[in-house]
């Protein structure tokens, strides 16, 4: 009798483990946790990030309603449903990091003070997540405008205000557990730009706008914080999970203003910062503005990227040693007397280690000496070429050819002299 007493106590406690939210199936990323990688390591491996956008984060509590399938909300906003081989593609296109905005409260009636999260939503959102991690990639979790109910924080009422809190608190609580078992892959982010001034939107708290600036600024900190806690709370993985928090506005000059403070944390250097830049809107956001790039649009984007200083006018530029391939260097130009004329060189780019800054290697041409003294020189070239990598000098010479150009010059080889080279020396 003992011994039965004994073999229920241990099934019973099997079955409350293989119950927890971080039980069951091996995560897709191997539930990996790099303790010692800094947010600011992180970043760098994230590499080029794509948003899975108007998919889960497409608006349904209203209509059609809470309890619909999954791929209605999915579909809502005209996008088709997400596949592994949508993903795929996403990672062959050189993405390493995939964000899927949620709509969370699609799935709760959280109207009536229930904020369960509808398991088939969560399973949905799971699916994609794992569709991302199958190709290693790292994946960002929100809630985002969500219909906007961001702005019962700011609501008159202050029942409704603690009800905006208690459903936060819920809704991380429900995907944090959901998710544990997920290694570092997997980061879980605040917000997006609704913890800021929207936080007193009306578009689901009438009475909303009771909040100041000031006070704005005080309840996103607080968001932020409580999301910190929650997510740590959570068991799982989630102790030294990368979190992701929502600047306020997510705008560069407002989260740079000392009214936002970031949260603490138990984990030691796991937290990174969210902002968007769509500076200038009417180029970003609008078709007023069609070009960008003059004097003024980089001396703003030093103000907001780089906290002042000198204008780096190299963004966007490559870093690193130019890999060791096939080259053609040419230069096509009018003269002053207004004829075209040109050259073209063909070589490679050496395997060797520049051991310098910028976008930079060693180029041999063969001939490369006689080339630069008889033609470069000699007919007053510019310094400046342009390469391309692989041996196109056919190609271009047919090119040049077809225009007419009757002077196209090219490294001629050993034994063959240029016109005013010396053929004894």
């Amino acid at each position: 009798m003992k011994l039965k007493r004994l073999v229920a106590a241990a099934a019973a406690v099997l079955c409350a483990l293989t119950a927890l939210p971080w039980a069951g199936a091996a995560a897709a990323d191997g539930g990996a946790v790099r303790k010692e990688l800094t947010a600011v390591e992180m970043t760098r491996l994230m590499g080029n990030g794509i948003n899975l956008g108007n998919t889960m984060e497409a608006y349904g509590h209203l209509t059609p309603g809470v309890g619909q399938d999954p791929a209605v909300y999915e579909t809502l906003w005209g996008m088709p449903v997400t596949t592994q081989a949508m993903v795929d593609g996403m990672k062959a296109a050189g993405f390493d990091s995939l964000r899927i905005p949620v709509a969370w409260t699609n799935a709760m009636n959280f109207e009536s003070g229930d904020y369960t999260i509808d398991p088939a939503y969560l399973d949905r959102v799971e699916e994609i997540i794992r569709y991302a991690l199958n190709n290693d990639m790292y994946v960002i979790v929100n809630d985002h405008w969500d219909g906007s109910w961001w702005g019962m924080f700011g609501s008159a009422t202050p029942a409704v205000r603690e009800q905006a809190m208690e459903m936060y608190v819920s809704m991380w609580t429900q995907i944090a557990r959901r998710y544990a078992r997920y290694g570092d892959h997997l980061i879980f982010e605040s917000g997006n730009e609704e913890l800021g001034d929207r936080l007193n939107d009306t578009d689901i708290a009438k009475d909303s706008g009771a909040l100041s600036e000031d006070e704005c600024y005080a309840t996103a900190n607080r968001i932020n914080q409580t999301f910190v806690d929650t997510i740590r709370a959570a068991g799982g993985n989630n102790a030294d999970r990368f979190l992701l928090i929502a600047g306020y506005n997510t705008d560069i000059d407002h989260t740079c203003d000392s009214r936002f403070v970031m949260p603490a944390d138990t984990a030691q250097n796991k937290l990174m910062v969210s902002v968007h830049y769509y500076t200038p809107w009417n180029y970003c956001g609008t078709s007023s503005v069609t070009r960008w790039g003059d004097v003024d649009d980089y001396e703003e984007q030093n103000r907001l990227l780089e906290n002042g200083g000198t204008p780096d006018f190299t963004r966007g530029t490559l870093e690193g040693d130019i890999a060791a391939s096939d080259i053609t260097f040419y230069r096509l130009q009018c003269d002053s007397e207004g004829q075209l004329r040109a050259y073209i060189a063909q070589g490679e780019v050496l395997p060797v280690a520049t051991r310098s800054f910028g976008g930079i290697g060693i180029f041999a041409i063969p001939e490369m000496g006689r080339f630069y003294r008889h033609v470069l020189l000699e007919k007053r070239y510019p310094h400046h070429g342009a390469v391309a990598f692989g041996h196109y000098g056919r190609a271009l010479f047919e090119v040049f050819k077809y225009f007419g150009i009757a002077d196209v010059a090219y490294n001629q080889p050993a034994g063959l002299p240029y016109p005013t080279e010396n053929p004894f020396a």
